[in-house]
C-alpha cells in the first residue's frame, strides 16, 4: 500500500508541474553559485518622493523552544558588504514582545570550489536559486555559533532579499529627516 500511495503521489506532482505556472527548478546540492549582485546590501529610492528603501538578506524566523509554553523565536537580518564584511541583527520574540536583541559585525569568505559561504561568529551558507515565474535568489544559513539560545545551534534559515525601512544604525525616517 505504501509504494502505491509513493506512487500515486509522485504521478500527482509530475502532473502539477507539468502545468506551466506551477514548475519550480532549484539549484542542485552541487551546483556552485557567487552570491548575486542583489544579496548586497544598499540603499535605493529617494526622499522626495518617500520610495527610499535599505536592500538587506531577512530570515523569516527560528523555532527556538522544546516547551509549547515557553514560545520563543530568533530572527536575523544580515547587512553583506562587497567588502566581505557584514552586519547582524538578531533577535528572539515570545508570543507579546522582544525579549533580545543583539547587534554584532564581523566578516565572511565565500569559497568558489564548495560554493560555501562562511560567516565568521555566525554559521555556514549557501546561494540558492529558485525558478518559478522569475528567479529568485536566496540565502540558506546553518547557524554554527549560539548567538543566545543554544537552540540556535545547528538550525538552518533561509534569506530573502528584503526591501527595509531600517538600515545599518540609521531608519529612513533619520536619513531623510522626516519629523516623528
Amino acid at each position: 500500500m505504501r509504494k502505491v500511495q509513493l506512487v500515486t503521489l509522485g504521478l500527482l506532482s509530475q502532473i502539477l508541474i507539468s502545468c506551466g505556472d506551477m514548475s519550480v527548478s532549484t539549484t542542485s546540492a552541487t551546483e556552485i553559485l557567487p552570491i548575486p549582485e542583489s544579496m548586497y546590501y544598499k540603499m535605493d529610492g529617494s526622499c522626495e518622493d518617500g520610495s527610499l528603501f535599505f536592500q538587506a538578506l531577512q530570515g523569516a524566523g527560528v523555532q527556538l523552544w522544546t516547551d509549547p509554553q515557553s514560545v520563543l523565536v530568533g530572527q536575523v537580518e544580515l547587512y553583506m558588504n562587497q567588502d566581505e564584511t557584514y552586519f547582524a541583527r538578531y533577535r528572539e520574540y515570545d508570543f507579546t514582545s522582544k525579549v533580545f536583541e543583539k547587534e554584532f559585525s564581523s566578516t565572511y569568505s565565500f569559497d568558489p570550489k564548495t560554493g560555501r559561504v562562511t560567516f565568521k561568529d555566525l554559521g555556514v551558507a549557501k546561494v540558492v536559486k529558485v525558478v518559478k515565474t522569475r528567479t529568485k535568489y536566496y540565502l540558506d544559513l546553518q547557524f554554527t555559533e549560539n548567538i543566545n539560545s543554544q537552540e540556535l545551534k545547528g538550525k538552518t534559515l533561509r534569506y530573502r532579499i528584503a526591501k527595509m525601512d531600517r538600515g545599518v544604525n540609521i531608519d529612513r525616517n533619520q536619513y531623510c529627516n522626516y519629523a516623528p
